[in-house]
This record gives C-alpha cells, structure tokens and sequence, in this order.
C-alpha cells in the first residue's frame, strides 16, 4: 500500500464518522476490528494467521 492508499482509506475513514456524527450516530473509537469471515475470526492486527489457513496449495 502507497502513501495515496493510506491517505484515500484515511479520509474516507474520517468523512465517514463525520457522516455518522451529523446523523447522531455513535462514531467506532477505531475502524479496525474483529470480525467473523466464513465462520473464522479474523484480526486485521495479525492477518497471516487467517490467510496462512485460508490459503490451500
């Protein structure tokens, strides 16, 4: 990921809590979280340990 990706997926990050706020809507501390892909948790803090057994050769 470039610089320009990281600053697209930051604004957009930050307008959408801006949209949430103007709705009165409860804005996420963070925009990283746990989530349940395919019945398996997956971290985006440490994402090799889901991708090393998604992936089957």
């Amino acid at each position: 990921m470039d610089y320009a990706q990281v600053a697209e997926q930051t604004f957009l990050a930050l307008d959408a809590g801006k949209a949430m706020r103007e709705l009165g809507l409860t804005v996420p501390a963070s925009p990283i979280r746990t989530e349940t892909i395919m019945g398996r948790s997956f971290d985006p803090a440490g994402p090799a340990a889901w991708t090393g057994r998604a992936i089957r050769t």
